[in-house]
């Protein structure tokens, strides 16, 4: 009796899901399509097919739900209908996913990259606030001591080449030993240093900084010896909308650095803006310890009050 009651419970619970949170499902058929390609790569006609076919199967389903007889079990006729509809949104998610992750312009800056260095000029945007990244304290242990660097990122517009300036696109990661001056998001600038493709992790359990970088579809860096080799253009930007949303981003970002005290600042930058890198090590691994890194998100914020 116990058994049957649990039974009883467990259904009902699936049940108030599907019809109070419609969109839980729908999301975590989208999040299983992701992870299956990430893990499994499909190309894309396979992911579109099998969304296509999913969808037509879900069509006839829906049908025959329509065209029931009295004696029918329409139970089991929706649970198919609404298995065929995860099953076209996993495939949606899938496709979504190999694109982004896998299908760049011919003119991406990564072609033009590998893991053996090569000097490059570029031109293009620069997306975001540059981070100057303080050294280190003196450590007998390092052979080289840690010096301060100033990282950014930058949407790549041209790249010279031995017969001048042609067409470029894609994102590069910048970083520039010392620290980078009179630079802000949405300044046209032109950069010359080392460009090679990020490096992958090389041991297990290592962060890897290749992945972090492809999931913000930059697939480049650009190594640069100083401050000097950063010059700004007088070319005119034509970023559109989302060159001026980053702009704006970055003159809100200078703003609360300027205006809050060390230390408020980079938590008010990070939970208004998206920016965790401005946060110290020891003070993200804090939140991190104590389960309360969602409080730097404005969704974690709601959790917060709750």
């Amino acid at each position: 009796m116990n058994t049957f009651m649990a039974g009883v419970n467990q259904e009902s619970a699936v049940r108030s899901v599907w019809r109070y949170q419609p969109l839980v499902p729908v999301a975590v058929a989208f999040a299983a399509g992701v992870t299956i390609d990430r893990s499994f790569p499909l190309p894309v006609v396979a992911w579109l097919l099998l969304a296509f076919g999913t969808l037509l199967l879900w069509a006839v389903a829906i049908g025959l739900c329509i065209r029931r007889s009295p004696g029918d079990d329409l139970g089991a006729r929706n649970w198919l209908s609404s298995i065929l509809l995860l099953s076209s949104v996993l495939a949606v998610g899938g496709a979504w996913h190999h694109v982004y992750w896998h299908v760049y312009p011919t003119d991406d800056i990564g072609h033009w990259c590998d893991r053996k260095s090569q000097p490059a000029r570029l031109r293009g945007v620069l997306t975001e606030e540059p981070l100057v990244v303080r050294g280190g304290p003196p450590n007998p242990l390092r052979v080289m001591p840690e010096r301060d660097q100033t990282v950014c990122q930058m949407a790549v517009r041209q790249i010279e080449q031995a017969g001048g300036w042609v067409s470029a696109s894609g994102r590069a990661h910048v970083m520039v030993d010392g620290e980078l001056a009179n630079m802000h998001a949405g300044d046209t600038v032109e950069v010359l240093g080392d460009l090679i493709a990020p490096a992958q992790a090389s041991n297990p359990g290592e962060f890897n900084y290749a992945e972090y970088l492809r999931g913000r579809r930059t697939r480049a860096l650009v190594r640069c010896e100083g401050p000097q080799v950063v010059t700004q253009c007088d070319v005119a930007s034509n970023a559109g909308i989302g060159g001026w949303l980053e702009r704006i981003a970055g003159t809100c970002e200078r703003r609360l650095m300027e205006r809050l005290p060390p230390g408020r600042a980079e938590v008010a930058v990070a939970l208004l803006l998206g920016r965790y890198e401005l946060l110290e090590e020891d003070v993200t691994e804090r939140y991190m310890r104590t389960g309360t890194m969602h409080i730097l998100a404005i969704s974690g914020q709601h959790l917060a009050i709750l």
